[in-house]
């Protein structure tokens, strides 16, 4: 995956918050909020996963940065709210 494969869902991440920053109304501008770190979760798992591919069999080695960035990436999934819990707010 490359870099300009994101592009489409960072500005519609980016949009969303603008929009709800305008949001008078702050539970739903909160549960707004949740869903975007939701999308950021997903997006981001995309981005470490295509980083995964590019460099091939070296990856998965744990001394690899690309290993590095996997492993850091589970801390949005584990990080409360966890990926399960933003997940029942849809």
């Amino acid at each position: 995956m490359q870099p300009e494969a994101l592009e489409p869902d960072k500005e519609k991440i980016r949009k969303r918050i603008y929009c709800d920053a305008s949001l008078s109304d702050l539970a739903q501008a909160g549960k707004e909020l949740l869903l975007i770190r939701l999308e950021v979760v997903y997006i981001t798992f995309k981005a470490v996963y295509g980083d995964m591919l590019l460099p091939g069999g070296s990856a998965p080695l744990k001394e690899s940065p690309s290993f590095r960035r996997l492993h850091e990436s589970y801390f949005l999934v584990n990080l409360a709210p966890t990926l399960m819990q933003l997940e029942k707010l849809k």
